[in-house]
C-alpha cells in the first residue's frame, strides 16, 4: 500500500514539473514488453495499460538510434523481471498525455528510459529534460 501511496504521489508531482516545458515523464512499472521479428519493442506500462512501441532494435526509429534501443531494450526487461519502476520521458507529449497517449506505431518518441528503485528514489530535480 506504502508503494502505491509514494507511485501516486510522484506520478503527480512529476506530471506537475513538466508542465511548464510542456513534456511528460511516465512513471510506473512495466508489466511485460515484445519484441516483433522486425525489431520492433513494445511494452505494457502500468500508466497506459496498452501496448505502446518504444523503439526499434535494427533501424532508427522516430529518431531513436538502433543503438539505443538495445540500451533501453535491456533496461526494460530487467525493469520487467525484477518489477522496478520505470520513468520514461517523452518530450512531445503534453504532462497529462501519460495515460492517453497514443499507441503501437503512434506511440510518440521516448528522450529517455530511466529504470529506479523505487518512486520514492525518483527526485524531481534530478531528472534530466530533453537535451
Amino acid at each position: 500500500m506504502r508503494k502505491r501511496i509514494l507511485l501516486i504521489v510522484a506520478s503527480s508531482l512529476i506530471a506537475q514539473a513538466g508542465t511548464a516545458h510542456a513534456q511528460a515523464y511516465c512513471l510506473g512499472t512495466i508489466s511485460a514488453a515484445l519484441t516483433y521479428s522486425d525489431g520492433q519493442v513494445m511494452i505494457k506500462s502500468s500508466w497506459r495499460n496498452e501496448w505502446t512501441d518504444i523503439c526499434n532494435l535494427n533501424v532508427a526509429w522516430k529518431g531513436v538510434e538502433a543503438q539505443t534501443c538495445w540500451g533501453w531494450f535491456a533496461q526494460l526487461n530487467e525493469a520487467v523481471q525484477r518489477g522496478r519502476i520505470v520513468v520514461i520521458h517523452y518530450p512531445d507529449l503534453p504532462p497529462s498525455g501519460c495515460s492517453t497517449m497514443p499507441i503501437y506505431r503512434d506511440s510518440p518518441r521516448a528522450e529517455y528510459v530511466m529504470p529506479t528503485a523505487d518512486a520514492s528514489s525518483v527526485s524531481l530535480q534530478a531528472l534530466p529534460a530533453a537535451r
